[in-house]
């Protein structure tokens, strides 16, 4: 797995998560549309996957499925809670680019954040953040063989080039 700076400068690299959230209890969970169930998301990684074997903990982010539409990640708090809600659209997709936000907490890498408002600056801003440009190239990438990864590197197939993010 080659490495390579990402926007804040820190070194990364990227894993093949083409399989991520296909396991039956996770394709049951991401159909589950607002059951109210909030389940570790240990229960949709599973023990061998990359990311729980690489970051152990992130098995007790709370995973909630929503009837809303998109996605939202919620730092720890004073009690160290993290919770991920996943909206009904693209459910996989959303899991994938809201999973991306804890591990870029654990690695120290810039965060993610919601528009201020809704003006079209706040909007261009947030689409500029290098944590949601980030969190979406994984979505982009999510199917992509490691083959394909590494024949083409993920600052290829940002939508928001690395020295326009902030």
């Amino acid at each position: 797995q080659p490495w390579f700076r990402g926007a804040d400068g820190k070194w990364r690299f990227e894993v093949d998560d083409s399989a991520r959230f296909k396991s039956e209890p996770a394709k049951a969970a991401l159909a589950d549309t607002a059951s109210g169930d909030v389940i570790p998301l240990s229960q949709l990684l599973g023990q061998e996957d990359e990311i729980a074997r690489a970051y152990p903990d992130i098995g007790n982010v709370l995973f909630e499925r929503t009837d809303a539409g998109g996605g939202l990640y919620y730092p720890p708090n004073k009690f160290g809670t993290e919770k991920i809600e996943v909206g009904s659209r693209d459910a996989r997709s959303t899991a994938l680019h809201e999973t991306m936000h804890p591990i870029q907490v654990r690695e120290g890498f810039a965060l993610g954040g919601l528009p201020a408002n809704s003006s079209k600056s706040a909007e261009d801003d947030y689409w500029r953040l290098a944590a949601e440009a980030e969190a979406r190239n994984v979505q982009h990438r999510a199917d992509m063989s490691m083959d394909e990864r590494l024949t083409l590197p993920p600052w290829v197939t940002q939508d928001v080039p690395t020295k326009q993010q902030i």
